[in-house]
């Protein structure tokens, strides 16, 4: 079985502490994410190929440099590939979506000193956590189904490689 995992995400005062989804629990999440990503990836054709293959590949950028890596993300239209990221999201109602993120994070405790570990998902905690800090929900899923190893999410390792060459996507091109 896998260890736990535990990180500090910035914005976040506490830590969290990632355990392995359960197996048919994680199989549904991964089905979903890949239909909704192939949708949302098939709907947009003007996405440069070389990135979204390596996204779609089986998790590994092992062989391409940090200069290839940062050509890719340069060549690609970033606000395609926002896009994609709204068309993955918005397939699901807004109580599917809340659902979706709780399935997530049901592994996951959230620790602070002094009060422990807690249950994310719980109501009143899943709303102290990321209350003024909503944004900050992304960083925590997209960590969750990095450690659970989740398919179509290499983009996880290729973020950490992004972020090594000091790319962001937030940052016109022109910039």
């Amino acid at each position: 079985m896998k260890a736990p995992f535990k990180t500090k995400i910035q914005g976040f005062e506490g830590e969290f502490e990632f355990c392995p989804i359960p197996l048919s629990k994680a199989l549904k999440l991964n089905r979903k994410i890949e239909k909704m990503t192939l949708n949302a990836l098939k709907s947009l054709e003007a996405l440069k190929a070389p990135l979204v293959d390596l996204i779609l590949s089986e998790g590994s950028e092992d062989g391409v440099t940090d200069q290839e890596l940062s050509n890719m993300v340069m060549s690609t239209d970033i606000e395609k590939l926002m896009e994609v990221g709204e068309k993955i999201f918005s397939t699901l109602s807004d109580d599917e979506f809340e659902q979706f993120v709780k399935d997530l994070l049901s592994s996951s405790k959230y620790i602070v000193v002094g009060l422990g570990a807690v249950d994310i998902t719980d109501d009143k905690h899943f709303s102290q956590i990321f209350s003024g800090n909503v944004a900050g929900i992304y960083p925590v899923i997209f960590q969750s189904m990095k450690y659970n190893n989740f398919t179509p999410f290499a983009l996880a390792g290729i973020g950490n490689v992004m972020k090594k060459i000091g790319f962001s996507p937030l940052v016109a091109k022109d910039q």
